[in-house]
Formats: C-alpha cells, sequence, structure tokens
C-alpha cells in the first residue's frame, strides 16, 4: 500500500515601510498647507520627506529631501536638502547630512554642512565636518569633533579633537582630548597628532607624538613629552620630566635645534657579547663633568 503524503507551504513576506522618490511637491506651501500634506515636513522650508530619487526606508521622521539620498532608519535624521544629491545616512538620532555625496553612518546628532562634498561621519557623538571640507572622515568618538575647511583630513576618535586647513591639507589627529590642528596666518598641511591631551600643531607638517599640552608650532617641527614647545623651525623639543606646571614648559630656541629635558642621559655604544658594553650615564649630579669636557 502506497502512503501520500501532502505538505503545506507557507510564505511570509516581510513588509518594510518605504517611501520612494517624489518631486519637490512641498515646494512654496505655507507652514499650515506643509505640516497637513502628509508627504511633507516643515523643515523650513518646506520640503518632500523622499526627493526625486531618493528613499527613506524605515525608522521615524527621517527625511531624504535632496535628490538620490537615503535615509536607511533609526530617528529625526535628515539626508540631504532640496538642493543636495547622493547623501546618505545609515541610522541613529538626529544626524544631519547635507551637501553632495556625504555619508553619516549612524551616531547621535552628527552634521556635515551644505557646502562639505565627499565626507564622512561613521559615527559618535556631535561630530562635524563643516565649511566646505571635502574628502574627510571623522570615525567617532565621545564628541564635538570637529573638520571646518579641511581638505583630506582625519579625526580618527577621542573627544573635542579639531581640524582647521585649507587647499590640500591632509591634516590628522588619531584620538585623545582636545588636541587641535588650526592656524593664526598660513592654513596648515600635513600635520599629525597621535593623541594625548591639550597637543597643537600649528606649523606646516608639524608632529606631536602624544602626550600633554605640547605645541609644535614651527615649520616641520616635532614636541612630545610634556609642556614641549618646538617653537622654532625644523626644531624638536622631547620633555620627559614630569613637570606639574606649564611654566616648567620646555622650548626650542632657534631653527634646527634639538632640545631634550629628562631626568638622565645613558650613552651606549655596543651591544653585549664578548666586547661588552661602553657606556656612560649623564645625571644632574655629574653634568658638570660634561660640559668641562666639552670646553676642553
Amino acid at each position: 500500500m502506497m502512503m501520500m503524503m501532502k505538505f503545506a507551504v507557507v510564505l511570509v513576506l516581510a513588509v518594510v515601510p518605504v517611501v520612494k522618490a517624489q518631486t519637490n511637491i512641498c515646494e512654496g506651501l505655507s507652514f499650515t498647507d506643509c505640516i497637513e500634506k502628509e508627504e511633507c515636513d516643515f523643515y523650513s522650508p518646506c520640503v518632500p520627506i523622499a526627493g526625486e530619487g531618493s528613499v527613506v526606508r524605515q525608522g521615524d521622521e527621517n527625511l531624504a529631501a535632496g535628490k538620490f539620498c537615503t535615509a536607511g532608519g533609526g530617528q529625526y535624521n535628515q539626508a540631504g536638502y532640496p538642493d543636495n544629491s547622493y547623501n546618505v545616512v545609515g541610522g541613529g538620532h538626529r544626524n544631519v547630512c547635507r551637501g553632495n555625496k556625504n555619508t553619516i553612518a549612524g551616531g547621535n546628532e552628527n552634521y556635515v554642512s551644505n557646502d562639505s562634498k565627499l565626507v564622512t561621519i561613521s559615527g559618535g557623538n556631535s561630530n562635524r565636518i563643516i565649511e566646505a571640507s571635502r574628502y574627510s572622515v571623522i570615525t567617532g568618538g565621545g564628541g564635538k569633533n570637529e573638520i571646518s575647511k579641511g581638505d583630506s583630513s582625519t579625526i580618527s576618535g577621542g573627544k573635542r579633537n579639531g581640524v582647521r586647513g585649507s587647499g590640500n591639507s591632509g591634516n590628522t589627529v588619531t584620538g585623545g582630548f582636545e588636541n587641535g590642528i588650526y592656524y593664526t596666518a598660513e592654513p596648515p598641511r600635513d600635520c599629525v597628532i597621535t593623541g594625548g591631551s591639550n597637543n597643537a600643531a600649528t606649523g606646516q607638517g608639524a608632529v606631536v607624538l602624544g602626550g600633554k599640552n605640547n605645541s609644535a608650532k614651527g615649520d616641520y617641527s616635532i614636541a612630545l613629552g610634556e609642556n614641549a614647545i618646538a617653537e622654532y623651525d625644523n626644531s624638536m623639543a622631547v620633555n620627559l620630566v614630569n613637570d606639574s606646571s606649564p611654566s616648567e614648559r620646555l622650548l626650542t630656541e632657534q631653527e634646527g635645534q634639538f632640545l631634550m629635558k629628562a631626568a638622565s642621559f645613558r650613552f651606549q655604544i655596543g651591544n653585549g657579547g664578548d666586547d661588552g658594553i661602553d657606556s656612560i650615564r649623564i645625571t644632574y649630579d655629574n653634568m658638570d663633568y660634561l660640559n668641562a669636557a666639552l670646553e676642553e
């Protein structure tokens, strides 16, 4: 006897709410007319929820008012304005991505200005790329990192770090707290701050290698440690003594000067083995012997 079995196939379709492209049917509407029209939202001026070729997929109160823009999810996010195009907000809360060809992946209250192009904020809180910046990136951070007038610049994270440049600036802050690359006369280019706190790089190609309260002011100058100031071009200040007061800062005095402050110095020749190690240790107590030897 042959047994026959029957199977029931149930097909479940997930419904994803999508608001697709519209022309700017909201343009010119009064406040009252705008809020009464469900396709529009009043963001001064009245703009469509989804502009031409744009998509709002999920979330709550999101806009993709520019052309070919996308708001993927989250709440109160804006991807583009009517005069913008190709912007994306992936999710998060109250992110505003304007300009052209820009991206905010997520986070909270991040902002890209209307005159910026080809920039990205990956996440974090209250980060901003503004003032006609191009090709720049903020990867995240605790909050209030900002790139302004920055071309090809990067802030990798941290909090309250800033980069301000112009032209092909190429500046980088890798993290830390309240570090800044900025200028007083000529916009800096190719500067790096690798972290730390309250560090500044203002010369061309200047570098601060972490630490605290350091400043590389001269062109192609280097500062590291604590309260080290490379004031002149091609100079280097290294302060390895834990000075608690900024009045104890180490300051270069001329171009090309290498200035170092440490509790002691050890000069060594060789790596051991059969020949041993020839070395000398210079401290505050025997410094006079070195001075005397140099004067001979």
